[in-house]
């Protein structure tokens, strides 16, 4: 799926990809980073949403250029 969605992008004349995934997903974040995405920055929840597991979390915002 990874593969394809980068290559969409590339059909699309799209030139970066950014994925958000959590500390908490680490296989996620262990694919994205072989795949080539560096981390770009990193955003703590500081409140309860549908979203997150408990305030406090971090997501990680990983990018690559296509």
């Amino acid at each position: 799926m990874l593969l394809f969605a980068e290559n969409e992008c590339r059909r699309r004349n799209t030139d970066r990809l950014v994925l958000r995934t959590t500390e908490i997903q680490t296989a996620p974040l262990a694919l994205y980073q072989s795949a080539g995405y560096k981390l770009v920055r990193i955003e703590t929840a500081d409140i309860l949403n549908s979203k997150t597991v408990a305030s406090g979390l971090r997501r990680h915002f990983l990018a690559k250029a296509l």
